[in-house]
């Protein structure tokens, strides 16, 4: 448990005071998924000045946020800022998608019919169409009454990826395959809630490995064949929401900062793990604590709990202009106890309460920006700060691990309505990331900050192309540098392996066994109507590994996949 039971009794009482202080506040409501394409459409909208700044580099972003944003874009559309017709098409579709939000908090609305509704009134489907499915025309069950509101909607997807590698004489297909269900919905005017349980099956042509294990990005993997694998996820939670202030207790993910190929600090790449959130928003800034409990993996051939440790988090998210964003994020991971007053604290420097509790713990800072200050322009970056040597600075130091991140996102560059261009950079230090005492910044053995690692360096160029509100168009480059351990020295490339006395003092910046991958990569994809997409990936990779034996090879993968809410 992360809190012991007094701890948990203090914090139901402290929600009760705040109920009879709060209990007449506008209800609050459940984030909104972090693969939801309404996030680029906001990005696109601060991009090109229809709303006047957005707090976006703290997410998940709840329904309620979204809805103000796109009120936002709505009333610029309505003073002499023209859409074009995709991006009117677009704000239609959200508008819908978020109608209870919008119409409670703003009374606005626009009319939008979607094809579920012109389906159903074809008068051969009105007839054998069940009444009690899709009775809003946009959820497969809903159930609505003056205080509780109640959805449900299935969840699948079915995958299929075939790669062909130049050294291999087959191809290597894998199939995925996924079911599930949400439900969400609000209780009354001030509690929500969210539910989103996925089984997953992945068969191929591949011998997988037997027994329970992880793999990147996965939590609990389980194979009692060499055929196939079996991992479930689920994600839920319960929200308390009041004028300004939101308490969440469950399990779900974070992300913080603006990066688009991930965040420095804190990304949603590793599996969602169980935590109690703060959230305070007020008009020019947000701030979020987070207290959660992590697991930090080891394999074993046996069924036994995994070991525990726990990470305490915050961030100040600020706008001071229209124009520039800022924030500012702490994270600590710690073990060997569960509860640790000083990092319960969510206006503590953990720097300090680290020092003061004699620096056992793997603390980290991050420091970001976001300026919007020419339209179609946004200049964003980061500086993830984990153990710094300010006398040493400008040396290879091995403790000075820290990381950085920089991007340009130019909304239609060329004067082509819907065509975006985007170019970022990463740069990670050798060793950022690990720390000694298995309290490395991983969770369920998959990393918590930026996917690339420690010691690696990632540039991408990305066009993004909208030319109707179902159809969006991807071509990238991307060209990935990593220095990787060898069998006998340890250059601070593996997440999992500390620095040790040996490793040497001063390690270059992709020292190693050099690892240089160019990825060419199209994304098409596809929405028939709400949630159900199409999508289709073509991706072409060439890897030359520099080390005692140097090898060479490329490999072409093509990936298919139809689902429903995935």
């Amino acid at each position: 448990m992360i809190f012991s039971r007094k701890n948990h009794c203090l914090f139901i009482l402290i929600i009760g005071l705040l109920l009879l202080n709060y209990s007449k506040s506008p209800a609050q409501a459940p984030y909104v998924q972090m693969s939801h394409p309404v996030y680029s459409f906001i990005d696109r909208m601060e991009v090109k000045h229809f709303m006047p700044f957005a707090l976006t580099a703290t997410r998940p972003l709840s329904r309620l946020d979204v809805a103000r944003l796109l009120v936002s874009v709505y009333d610029s559309s309505n003073q002499g800022k023209n859409l074009n017709k995709t991006e009117r098409r677009q704000l239609e579709f959200f508008h819908f998608i978020f109608k209870e939000e919008i119409e409670r908090e703003h009374k606005v609305a626009i009319k939008h019919e979607p094809l579920i509704q012109k389906i159903k009134q074809n008068k051969f489907v009105a007839r054998i169409f069940p009444r009690v499915l899709y009775k809003n025309n946009r959820n497969f069950f809903s159930w609505q009454s003056d205080q509780v509101n109640i959805f449900f909607d299935p969840v699948y997807r079915y995958k299929t990826t075939h790669t062909h590698l130049d050294t291999a004489s087959q191809k290597e297909k894998t199939n995925h395959f996924t079911n599930g269900f949400q439900i969400w919905g609000y209780l009354n005017n001030y509690l929500s809630f969210w539910v989103d349980v996925r089984d997953n099956k992945e068969w191929g042509t591949k011998t997988y490995q037997m027994g329970n294990y992880t793999l990147p990005g996965l939590g609990f993997v389980r194979s009692t064949s060499p055929d196939f694998i079996y991992h479930d996820e689920t994600q839920a939670y319960i929200k308390l929401g009041f004028k300004n202030l939101q308490l969440i207790y469950g399990k779900f993910d974070n992300f913080w900062g603006n990066g688009r190929t991930g965040g420095l600090i804190l990304s949603d790449q590793a599996t969602s793990y169980d935590q109690f959130k703060l959230e305070y928003k007020h008009k020019i800034f947000k701030f979020t604590s987070i207290y959660a409990q992590l697991i930090d993996y080891h394999f074993q051939t046996e069924d036994l709990l995994q070991q525990k440790k726990y990470m305490a988090a915050h961030r100040l998210e600020a706008a001071p202009w229209n124009w520039l964003n800022l924030g500012l994020s702490e994270t600590v991971i710690f073990k060997s106890r569960s509860f640790e007053p000083a990092y319960l604290n969510p206006v503590m420097f953990f720097r300090s309460a680290e020092h003061y509790l004699g620096s056992p713990d793997n603390m980290m800072m991050g420091m970001d920006f976001k300026v919007t200050a020419i339209r179609n322009l946004k200049i964003y970056g980061e500086l993830l700060i984990d153990d710094i040597t300010t006398t040493k600075l400008g040396t290879n130091w091995y403790g000075n691990k820290h990381g950085l991140l920089g991007g340009i996102y130019w909304a239609e560059p060329v004067w082509i309505n819907n065509l975006d261009f985007a170019v970022e950079y990463v740069r990670i230090r050798p060793f950022t990331y690990t720390h000694e005492e298995s309290i490395q910044h991983t969770h369920y053995g998959t990393g918590m900050g930026h996917w690339v690692g420690p010691n690696s360096d990632l540039l991408q160029f990305s066009f993004i192309y909208q030319p109707s509100m179902r159809l969006r168009l991807e071509g990238s480059f991307r060209s990935i540098r990593k220095g990787g351990n060898s069998t006998y020295k340890n250059f601070g490339g593996d997440i999992d392996q500390h620095w040790e006395i040996g490793d040497g003092f001063y390690p270059k910046f992709l020292d190693g066994e050099h690892l240089t991958r160019s990825v060419y990569g199209i994304n098409i994809s596809y929405e028939l109507f709400n949630s159900l997409f199409f999508r289709f990936d073509l991706i072409y990779e060439n890897n030359n590994v520099d080390s005692v034996l140097s090898e060479n090879f490329s490999a072409t993968t093509l990936t298919a996949s139809v689902g429903i809410n995935y």
